[in-house]
């Protein structure tokens, strides 16, 4: 159990680093991480291994979670954070109780790994995550489409708009008509403060 926890611990890792430079299927890498972790523990339970070494790696389960649904901006953060927490004060409680406290190191960069994005503003994070190492980026007109949807979502309304524009000049220069036409309804809702969802 122990060698495939690990090794899908490295591939969830591997799955974020390449999310920083917007290489396609790292959420599929990140997803084929985590699944391993449930394996992991479904191989653990059935061995009936020692019950905190079961309740930290679904700690430490959760709390990559919380990374996966951050990082990709899903809707579902704040459940998934409360799951974690009260996880993590089961498993530490128990743990200490044992007196193995420094198992709880990989827990530990895990739930600080959580947080830094957790806490980051959206347009922040999704600067660090999609534009900062796009390899992609000065011809991925989506990518700067989106990151004017969270620049507007933060009150940054004229960088919205610079945003949004340099998206439609790449757009235009592509010649990719469709999605001129949306980015112009994006740059229409900025200007009249009336931007409701992204799509």
């Amino acid at each position: 159990m122990r060698p495939l926890n690990v090794i899908s611990n490295i591939v969830f890792f591997t799955g974020l680093i390449l999310k920083f430079f917007h290489i396609h299927f790292n959420a599929i890498v990140m997803l084929l991480g985590l699944a391993g972790i449930i394996i992991s523990l479904i191989i653990g339970s059935i061995k009936k291994i020692e019950r905190s070494s079961l309740l930290l790696n679904l700690a430490n389960f959760g709390w990559l979670v919380l990374i996966f649904v951050t990082v990709k901006f899903l809707p579902i953060q704040m459940p998934v954070l409360v799951i974690s927490v009260l996880l993590t004060i089961l498993t530490t409680i128990i743990i200490i109780r044992t007196e193995k406290s420094k198992r709880l190191w990989p827990l530990i960069i895990s739930i600080s790994i959580a947080f830094f994005f957790f806490f980051m503003p959206t347009h922040e994070r999704y600067k660090l995550l999609s534009i900062n190492w796009n390899y992609e980026i000065e011809t991925d007109y989506i990518t700067w489409d989106k990151y004017s949807w969270f620049l507007y979502q933060n009150g940054e309304f004229h960088e919205a708009l610079e945003v949004s524009n340099n998206a439609r000049s790449i757009a235009n220069q592509l010649g990719d008509s469709d999605w001129e036409e949306f980015i112009d309804m994006h740059n229409k809702a900025i200007e009249e403060r009336n931007w409701q969802k992204y799509r």
